[in-house]
């Protein structure tokens, strides 16, 4: 038999006051009980891959990186760290080109519209000079009047500059000090990077890569002439022993102990004068004498040639990678010359082609 316990009205009353009394002074709380564990918040940043982003290596020779994070793309050649340096890309060709060739993006259709034929062409008429009467003759005078579309304005400076530069060079350009004859400092530019300068000034490409990875990056152009392209038996065993002794080294450095051989070995590979007439908006890797980066540029460039220290059949066959440690861009010609405008930390030269400061010569030329 169970045991009933009855509570009576007065009762009940009391453990009610009770209860509301715990509940103010927070004896009883609702919340959710903290058990004792530590709750911490991560302020470390998110790198690139960790935020979900796509990444996808460049395609044959291609040095490149490449990352998709929703509309952004970026690119890269910082591939052994844990944190790459990625560069946003920004120019629209180079974009398109990263969705085209490396994300197999397609791109929209573009339509070209064809102006409608104009039945009639306006002639503009011919100002006349009225005729005068000779006062001492009393005769017409029979002068013809003068045409002045057909007068010739001459051109003081006879400079053509090329039309795909960046808008934000025009306006610092002085054509006046361009000279065909010889190197003149032609403005400051507030990047030391000769490659970063030829990006920034040439809109017609979507980017360059660095100065000895241009010479076989298909976004720098079509290649027309090179000079590490046909290399001699004797002086490829010389490039491929050379590379090897650097990779057993421990790999190139920026004026390391192998920089005199690398310079004087590539100073042989590259003639004079280029044997191929240059024209406007050319990019051009250039052996520069004073350049600290000799043995690096040889070293990093001939990577993809070579698989655990052994070289491959391209650099066997004679045909090498771009040695060169500079690059430039054919930005004007004056008086018939090509001018190659390049950036040596921070100052950019115009230089003529067959006269380049410091001694310097066009190691390859690539064509948009």
């Amino acid at each position: 038999m169970k045991n009933l316990f009855i509570i009576n009205e007065e009762e009940k009353n009391r453990i009610l006051n009770l209860h509301e009394t715990a509940t103010k002074r927070l004896y009883l709380n609702e919340q959710q009980l903290d058990l004792g564990q530590e709750t911490t918040i991560s302020d470390e940043p998110k790198t690139l891959v960790d935020s979900g982003a796509i990444v996808k290596q460049g395609i044959g020779s291609d040095p490149y990186t490449y990352a998709k994070l929703g509309n952004n793309y970026y690119y890269t050649t910082d591939t052994n760290t844990d944190n790459p340096n990625w560069i946003l890309a920004t120019k629209p060709k180079a974009i398109n080109a990263i969705k085209n060739k490396i994300f197999d993006e397609s791109l929209p259709e573009t339509k070209s519209v064809t102006p409608p034929n104009k039945k009639t062409t306006k002639v503009r008429p011919v100002k006349t000079t009225p005729k005068k009467v000779d006062t001492k003759t009393n005769k017409i005078s029979s002068k013809k009047p003068i045409d002045n579309r057909k007068i010739q304005r001459p051109n003081k400076t006879n400079v053509v500059l090329s039309k795909s530069m960046s808008p934000e060079f025009k306006t610092i350009i002085n054509t006046e000090k361009i000279d065909a004859n010889k190197s003149v400092p032609l403005f400051k530019y507030e990047k030391p990077d000769c490659a970063q300068f030829v990006n920034d000034f040439d809109e017609s490409r979507s980017f360059v890569g660095n100065a000895w990875n241009s010479h076989d990056l298909d976004s720098s152009g079509q290649r027309v002439w090179s000079s590490f392209e046909k290399i001699n038996s004797e002086d490829s065993k010389k490039v491929v022993d050379l590379w090897k002794r650097m990779y057993k080294s421990g790999g190139g450095k920026d004026e390391g102990p192998f920089t005199l051989k690398v310079k004087s070995l590539v100073n042989t590979l590259v003639p004079s004068n280029p044997p191929v007439s240059l024209k406007l908006n050319d990019v051009v890797g250039i052996f520069y004498p004073g350049s600290k980066h000799h043995e690096k540029a040889f070293y990093d460039a001939g990577k993809p040639y070579f698989v655990n220290g052994k070289e491959g059949k391209t650099i066997q066959s004679g045909k090498g990678w771009g040695m060169n440690t500079h690059l430039g861009i054919v930005g004007a010609i004056k008086d018939g010359v090509p001018i190659v405008f390049h950036n040596i930390g921070g100052q950019v030269f115009a230089d003529p082609y067959n006269n380049l400061k410091g001694g310097s010569k066009i190691a390859w030329v690539k064509r948009a």
